[in-house]
């Protein structure tokens, strides 16, 4: 006797919880004898959508740029020509123990591309040939 195949409709599943970075600050916290400043590479960037702020995930932490952090009025307005014409990836720079930041150049080829109108992705390029 066969058994009964499987359809599309057979089957239910959810995905499986993501880790998420810590924040800056519990990023931070857990830095006790860190020498500053600290790297990191943007791999996403979320742009201002229900929470008016600019939203940047790199490998180590996250960290949230709302309207009144002085850096906001700078990606507001070039965000998507920094972060597309460049040819490496864009790092945050953590300055201190306080949280201070800012943006730094990286060694790192690759390529922001958009993710719809929510964002963009970091995508890493070989420079080996082929």
């Amino acid at each position: 006797m066969p058994g009964k195949q499987l359809s599309l409709f057979d089957v239910e599943g959810k995905e499986p919880p993501k880790p998420k970075a810590p924040t800056l600050r519990q990023f931070i916290k857990e830095q006790k004898d860190a020498k500053y400043p600290i790297s990191s590479t943007i791999r996403l960037v979320w742009f201002p959508g229900n929470w008016d702020n600019y939203s940047l995930e790199t490998d180590s932490f996250r960290v949230s740029i709302g309207a009144s952090h002085p850096l906001y009025g700078i990606l507001d307005k070039l965000v998507i020509k920094a972060f597309c014409e460049s040819q490496t990836a864009i790092h945050v720079v953590v300055k201190d123990g306080d949280g201070t930041i800012g943006f730094g150049e990286s060694t790192l080829y690759g390529a922001y591309v958009r993710i719809g109108n929510a964002g963009l992705k970091f995508e890493e390029t070989s420079l080996t040939e082929n």
